[in-house]
């Protein structure tokens, strides 16, 4: 039942939360993480069913890399559509693990959710977001290759006009 209404949330999400944004399915690979790996980035492939987890040190690090202070609030959220909508409701920051399609383990990233939409041709939910792990716009397919979800409670961000297509 809990995943029903999660599901039915997402739905209205993306419906409401999709504005005429610059990432479309027809650009969709320049975007995507799993086409565009950077070579810093943990690629390590994982085993079905498994979801590696970088160490806490790792992922506070990251966080100080990105400018979060030790006292914003972390919230851990397990699932991951809530996790997206309260993101994008309140312009807060979200981590999570995220594996690419392939099944390479790109470790922990830090993202500005901007919006959601579904790629058609494959039905994939597909989350749009300034990465501030990677310092660019990346898009993330949302499922069960997102994990440890966090929300950094207090750490907010303006929309991007450059992600939201002067909206």
């Amino acid at each position: 039942m809990k995943r029903l209404v999660s599901q039915l949330l997402m739905d209205d999400l993306i419906k409401s939360y999709t504005p005429d944004g610059i990432v479309v399915e027809d650009n969709l690979p320049e975007y995507l993480l799993d086409s565009n790996i950077p070579d810093n980035t943990p690629n390590t492939p994982v085993v079905e069913g498994e979801q590696p987890r970088e160490t806490d040190e790792a992922i506070t690090s990251e966080e100080t890399q990105q400018g979060l202070s030790p006292e914003v609030e972390k919230q851990p959220m397990a699932d991951i559509e809530s996790l997206i909508d309260v993101g994008i409701r309140t312009k807060s920051l979200i981590g999570f693990h995220y594996i690419t399609l392939d099944g390479i383990f790109v470790g922990f990233r830090i993202v500005e959710p901007h919006y959601v939409f579904i790629a058609e041709g494959t039905g994939n939910k597909i989350l749009v977001t300034f990465d501030r792990t990677a310092g660019d716009i990346r898009a993330f397919v949302v499922g069960n290759r997102m994990y440890t979800g966090v929300l950094y409670t207090g750490a907010t961000f303006q929309p991007r006009n450059e992600i939201m297509g002067g909206a």
